[in-house]
């Protein structure tokens, strides 16, 4: 949630930034956040331009009258973009063991989490989506982006 509203011009500086310094890095969880947070950022900026605002603040979150983007839900921000496109709509991790060698399932991770996956070093399981398939899609959203923002 954008505790501290950021403008338009922010935002979209953020989004070039962002997905610059993703493409230095090699493949690997800290370049597909980078990418993550380019995508957040680009399409929040778009969401703000479609609107008709300068301002991305804390009432832009889910549950806003206006229907506005939540937090780090981007398939929210996308639905609410009408591009026709959705990301894979859950995401697996390989299941884990407790210290008592209890099982615990990763699956069905809702995607405003993936951050967190690529942030502590998880890695996407396939079914539904791997690593690369995600960053794929990611990639989608980004040219969609460029295309709105260059206009």
């Amino acid at each position: 949630m954008a505790q501290i509203p950021f403008t338009f011009r922010e935002l979209k500086r953020a989004w070039v930034q962002l997905h610059a310094a993703s493409r230095k890095l090699p493949p690997g969880n800290a370049h597909r956040l980078l990418l993550f947070y380019a995508i957040e950022c680009g399409l929040k900026a778009v969401w703000i331009k479609n609107e008709n605002r300068t301002l991305y603040d804390c009432k832009d979150v889910k549950g806003n009258p206006i229907g506005g983007p939540s937090g780090h839900d981007l398939g929210v921000v996308v639905k609410s973009l009408n591009w026709g496109v959705k990301f894979s709509p859950a995401f697996h991790l390989s299941d884990v063991q407790d210290e008592r060698r209890n099982v615990i399932s990763r699956r069905n991770n809702r995607f405003d989490a993936l951050h967190q996956a690529w942030r502590y070093g998880g890695e996407l399981v396939s079914p539904p989506v791997d690593d690369a398939a995600m960053e794929s899609e990611l990639e989608i959203i980004h040219r969609l982006i460029e295309k709105e923002l260059k206009s």
